[in-house]
């Protein structure tokens, strides 16, 4: 059960990574992987997006499903994102501010936020 981020600093080429059912609170630790096309963080303890998510430019595919995200700040600078799971946070509202600049957004999960 991992509760940080660390140590992929030499994976500079990575393009997918799987974090799935871990104890992370934050991002920290991802703003250098800028090869990333997938990312998932499902059933994390994730509570917002933070810079870091920011410098990930490239990707396509992000999963956060199952945290306890509140709002979707920092999502504007993922110009090529086509795919976002943010299903089952504590979402109570989405602001259009949140989606500018995701114009290859074209499959959008918020099912079960509140």
């Amino acid at each position: 059960q991992l509760t940080k981020i660390e140590g992929l600093e030499e994976c500079a080429a990575l393009v997918a990574l799987h974090l799935e059912d871990n104890q992370l609170t934050t991002l920290e630790g991802l703003s250098h992987l800028r090869t990333l096309e997938f990312l998932s963080l499902d059933k994390n303890r994730i509570t917002q997006l933070g810079k870091s998510v920011s410098k990930l430019t490239k990707l396509r595919e992000f999963r956060i499903a199952r945290n306890q995200l509140e709002d979707l700040e920092g999502l504007s600078s993922l110009t090529s994102l086509e795919t976002l799971s943010v299903a089952q946070n504590l979402l109570k509202k989405v602001a259009a501010d949140n989606f500018k600049g995701l114009s290859k957004l074209d499959d959008l999960n918020l099912s079960g936020n509140k």
